[in-house]
């Protein structure tokens, strides 16, 4: 049998190694490829293709995402995994050929929505038509020795239960996609430039922090991380919503990212919102605060595709009408 490894982090192959045996006793493990989408999945902006030469009459824009492909090489594929064979590094080339012909590719992926779009995203890249017949997702919660060999025991050809997982996602990165395409005109250098401001124009979560910040005024980074984790919004939705201002990964990048931009000052841990950012909230419109916006994208993701999609789309064409149009009143009185 040969075997192909999707391992969304190096040490998740390692983990499992104490227990793959019991599951393939006939693979050669020293010819199972390896690879590691998360290193060639790019965060942030750089994630995405942006269309070109849109007009500003083209704005409030909705259109599909267009992502950047993962390359095989960006994955840092091996042959081998620790502690049950010896491992060398192998081109795309070879690569490909052992994503292709394995008879199965085993996906060791978190157990979230958004670890499955990534594994669907590397496969799509390399497949013409994604083979889920040939794929097997552990769902995995608990990497003790019992937790893991329980979720191989269990696991489902991918596309039995993991479809509805990445639609989840796919709708959270149309959002994402969307209100990135509309910020870089909309939000982006001529406002921080009237600012006095260099980017990058801040993420739909900065942005909030940024509204935040008026409210705390300095604060540690460990307080303001732990304010993000614990995000109340308006306070409108209720308990059941656990989706902090994004997540666990990217709360240190949001800040930093301000901090670059120079919308936040820093001295020492603490940060704190500059006077150009200030200016930079005076300049847009009033109702781009919105402290609700990581619950609203987690109860749209929960919706039908189509509904949700729609309830987004009516979301970003509102969000951006009224900043352009606020944007040339400001403009046309100077």
């Amino acid at each position: 049998m040969r075997l192909a490894i999707l391992a969304e982090r190096p040490s998740f192959a390692a983990h499992f190694s104490k227990i793959l045996r019991e599951f393939y006793p006939d693979v050669d493990f020293s010819d199972v490829a390896v690879f590691h989408p998360i290193f060639g999945w790019y965060v942030g902006n750089r994630r995405f293709q942006f269309p070109r030469g849109l007009k500003w009459s083209d704005f409030p824009y909705v259109g599909e995402p267009s992502y950047r492909p993962i390359e095989i090489a960006e994955t840092r594929p091996v042959k081998g995994i620790k502690g049950l064979s010896a491992r060398r590094n192998i081109d795309s080339h070879e690569g490909l050929e052992a994503l292709h012909s394995a008879d199965q590719i085993l996906l060791l992926m978190d157990a979230h929505s958004s670890s499955a779009h990534l594994a669907k995203r590397f496969l799509s890249d390399h497949f013409s038509t994604i083979p889920w017949e040939r794929t097997l997702y552990p769902w995995i919660r608990d990497f003790t020795d019992d937790g893991m060999r329980g979720a191989m025991s269990v696991a489902k050809r991918s596309d039995d239960f993991v479809l509805p997982h990445i639609t989840r996602s796919e709708l959270r990165r149309f959002f994402d996609y969307n209100f990135l395409v509309n910020s870089f005109a909309l939000l982006g250098s001529t406002v921080m430039h009237n600012a006095g401001l260099r980017g990058p124009v801040p993420s739909k979560f900065g942005l909030q922090l940024l509204y935040d910040a008026l409210d705390t005024g300095p604060l540690g980074d460990g307080y303001r991380l732990e304010r993000m984790s614990r995000w109340k919004g308006t306070g409108k939705y209720k308990s059941e919503h656990d989706d902090g201002l994004g997540s666990s990964a990217s709360r240190v990048t949001i800040i930093e990212d301000l901090v670059r931009g120079g919308f936040f000052s820093r001295d020492g841990n603490k940060t704190d919102i500059t006077a150009g950012g200030r200016r930079y909230l005076e300049l847009l419109h009033p109702n781009c605060r919105d402290a609700d916006l990581p619950f609203r994208i987690a109860d749209w993701s929960k919706l039908p595709e189509t509904e949700a999609r729609a309830k987004m789309t009516r979301y970003l064409r509102t969000f951006f009408g009224r900043q352009k149009v606020f944007f040339e009143n400001r403009r046309k009185t100077g």
